[in-house]
């Protein structure tokens, strides 16, 4: 778990940090967090920041400074452009996949730091799949209304005692679609195709368990 907010001491996240810094042969104290606010906020970075950013999303590229948002059911995109040596991370829940934040994020590394589509890298860390992620019009309204092609992430599933139909939304596909409508090419594209939901025996799920789940991190950056 990397987030004190959500029931553990600070103790056990500080040291969860060190482990990470440690098996990754980094130094923990130059990962960069935000607030993740459920936004489309994109923060350029020239150095760990000394207040954390309200921002779901991070851009760097400055060496042995690492990008990464907490997740434990929202999207985890990690892009880099090795030839330009550019990072970026990405928090993309419903919210935030309806304002279309990795689409921004994508062309803000084209803008401001010059990366070229065919030349980037996406990952997609694990999240809730839709398999398991039922939602309601709050969701599914304004989802058709600001995503393009929006009814191929949608599916209908009849749901037992009482009998009633559902809905589903596949927010990894429509992330990776956005990914390819910016250009990255498919093969460039890599899912751990791991559902956050599912996977009680290895992953937090804050669908599944509630307001105390932890967080996972996922973060991107060059070593010097």
């Amino acid at each position: 778990n990397f987030s004190v907010q959500h029931g553990d001491a600070p103790e056990n996240v500080n040291r969860n940090f060190e482990l990470l810094g440690s098996h990754l042969s980094i130094d923990a104290g130059r990962i960069a967090t935000c607030r993740q606010v459920h936004g489309d906020d994109v923060v350029l970075l020239d150095d760990v920041p000394g207040t954390t950013p309200s921002a779901d999303a991070m851009i760097t590229s400055v060496p042995n400074l690492y990008v990464g948002v907490k997740t434990a059911d929202c999207v985890p995109i990690l892009l880099i452009d090795p030839i330009r040596r550019v990072s970026a991370a990405v928090h993309a829940g419903w919210r935030g996949t309806v304002k279309r934040i990795t689409r921004k994020t994508v062309q803000l590394m084209k803008e401001r730091y010059h990366c070229r589509e065919e030349n980037m890298v996406a990952a997609v860390g694990p999240a809730i799949r839709g398999c398991c992620y039922e939602v309601d019009d709050a969701v599914l309204v304004p989802f058709t209304q600001n995503v393009p092609d929006s009814e191929r992430f949608i599916a209908t599933v009849r749901k037992n005692g009482p009998p009633r139909d559902a809905h589903t939304l596949d927010l990894v596909a429509t992330n990776r679609e956005e990914l390819k409508r910016e250009g990255i090419p498919p093969n460039s594209i890599y899912d751990v195709n791991l559902c956050t939901s599912c996977t009680p025996e290895l992953l937090f799920s804050y669908r599944r368990d509630g307001a105390t789940s932890g967080r996972h991190i996922s973060l991107a950056g060059f070593r010097s």
